[in-house]
């Protein structure tokens, strides 16, 4: 009797009985379609459907080959598998920038995932992306660090808060309240931003955020920063529990944070 770890080795370890396996989906093929749509050459198209045969894993009809309901179970614990593998490899990197092990959800949530590579990380084209999101969406909540301070992230929010009507509400910490009260540029942005309608809050003292969680209508957005301020990377999803669990967030730190005015930010 074969044995999981040999049967698990003897699909993994080639990508064309991979191919072959994964394109018998949708009903019967016959060795010539599957030829077409994997690029195999029809001698190992044939060898590997009679391997999976021999296995149980395909049936041969007068129409072609199809897979029994046993091949249908290794294809979808394969597809699974090799998408937990490849979120691990995305998410490899950036384990020491995000608290993963505090997630409360299930990281194969992740799966489709945007994860950005640190290695190549570029702060501006995150911003790009942040823009893109504003500009697609009705409202916003989050909660920000000191980094998003910066005129760089806050003049797309202006501009979509005054001009466009965001809907705009967000928890700030004591960091980013300082860090823009100390510019006379940033202070005169959320003023206007405060009189346009949107909320801020102010986190209570002891509050501190490992990272951003922001939600853009139903893209939730996890962010982090280094020591100094910087954006080093980032998480986007449309995970409906990966979403709740950022307004969850959210709601949890303005409960007790206080809700700022135009003039906490006067000249």
């Amino acid at each position: 009797m074969v044995d999981a770890f040999e049967a698990i080795s003897f699909l993994t370890r080639s990508e064309n009985r991979v191919d072959v396996l994964t394109g018998l989906a949708g009903g019967p093929h016959t060795e010539r379609e599957l030829v077409a749509a994997t690029g195999v050459s029809d001698v190992t198209v044939g060898r590997i459907l009679d391997d999976f045969a021999a296995r149980g894993w395909v049936v041969e009809r007068e129409d072609g080959y199809e897979r029994t309901r046993v091949g249908d179970l290794v294809a979808a614990d394969y597809e699974q598998f090799a998408d937990s593998m490849d979120l691990a490899c995305r998410l490899g990197p950036v384990r020491d920038l995000f608290p993963v092990a505090e997630f409360p959800f299930d990281l194969r949530l992740l799966t489709d995932a945007r994860v950005s590579d640190p290695d190549r990380f570029d702060p501006l084209r995150a911003v790009d992306r942040w823009k893109e999101l504003l500009r697609g969406a009705d409202r916003f909540v989050g909660v920000a660090p000191a980094a998003t301070g910066t005129t760089v992230v806050a003049e797309p929010f202006h501009e979509e808060i005054t001009e466009h009507g965001l809907s705009f509400s967000a928890v700030v910490s004591q960091q980013y309240y300082e860090t823009v009260t100390s510019r006379a540029e940033a202070r005169r942005l959320v003023r206007e931003e405060l009189e346009a309608g949107a909320e801020m809050y102010l986190a209570t003292d002891e509050t501190e955020f490992q990272v951003s969680v922001a939600a853009f209508d139903d893209v939730a957005t996890i962010s982090a920063y280094d020591d100094a301020g910087n954006l080093q990377a980032g998480i986007e999803t449309r995970a409906e529990p990966v979403h709740g669990w950022v307004l969850d967030t959210y709601e949890s730190h303005r409960e007790d944070a206080t809700r700022l005015t135009p003039e906490d930010f006067a000249e």
